[in-house]
């Protein structure tokens, strides 16, 4: 595998904290959620956690396309380190380019197959079955999904304008005795702590508008932080994703 691909394996460590690696994504045909569909006038009941992912997830899954923006900084040992990926989503389908950890990089992903493009401006055809990155590492908001068992609470914070957009926040709170990183559930609690929050702001539609978490890191070794953030826009947006070989 070329560099590039080897340099998207590197956010894993930074992601992996709290993200898994499962892949997911609507059908290129699903419709969209209408336009029409007449907003909440109140939050929903954040006590029942079970009842609040279910209706993420029927509305992530009604979302054909769209466009997100992954930021990424590593503070720790008192350098700073950074990762930004564009995103443009059809269905399962990806084309993402951006920068991680200061290499440039541009990549397709299209149904069970992934493209890299080399550094030779040659593009390297690998199964996406084996790439570390996955969809928590470029849709974030996935993590929810993935490790649903492991919310302990979801709180209504208020709402705020997010350019021009009026976004319902929340705050969830994830157990890492349930988060299955890389390294194990006790590595991630000493890394951690005993839990780990996450913000989401939701729109009118209760989709993404933005998703940020802050991973404190307390050991020696690696004393610092990670903060993420993902922004999401232009959902139902005529995107074409096809393969560059």
């Amino acid at each position: 595998m070329n560099r590039c691909a080897a340099v998207l394996g590197a956010i894993v460590v930074g992601l992996g904290l709290v993200a898994g690696c499962a892949t997911s994504g609507a059908d290129p045909t699903t419709p969209t959620v209408a336009e029409s569909q007449t907003p909440q006038s109140s939050p929903p009941d954040t006590t029942e956690i079970d009842q609040w992912v279910d209706g993420f997830i029927d509305v992530m899954e009604y979302i054909p396309s769209g466009h997100i923006v992954v930021d990424q900084e590593f503070v720790t040992g008192g350098s700073t380190d950074t990762t930004h990926i564009e995103v443009d989503f059809l269905g399962i389908n990806r084309h993402c380019e951006g920068t991680l950890l200061g290499y440039t990089f541009e990549a397709i992903l299209i149904g069970d197959t992934a493209y890299f493009l080399g550094e030779e401006d040659d593009w390297e055809e690998v199964p996406r079955r084996e790439l570390t990155v996955q969809e928590p590492h470029l849709n974030p908001a996935t993590i929810i999904v993935t490790y649903r068992t492991s919310i302990i609470d979801i709180e209504w914070v208020g709402t705020e304008d997010l350019d021009g957009v009026i976004a319902d926040q929340y705050v969830i709170t994830f157990d890492t005795d349930g988060l299955d990183v890389p390294l194990g559930a006790d590595y991630a609690a000493s890394l951690m702590g005993d839990t780990v929050t996450a913000d989401i702001w939701l729109d009118a539609l209760r989709r993404p508008v933005q998703y940020r978490s802050t991973t404190m890191v307390r050991k020696d070794m690696a004393s610092g932080r990670i903060v993420l953030t993902a922004t999401y826009s232009d959902y139902g947006k005529d995107v074409t994703i096809e393969a560059p070989m």
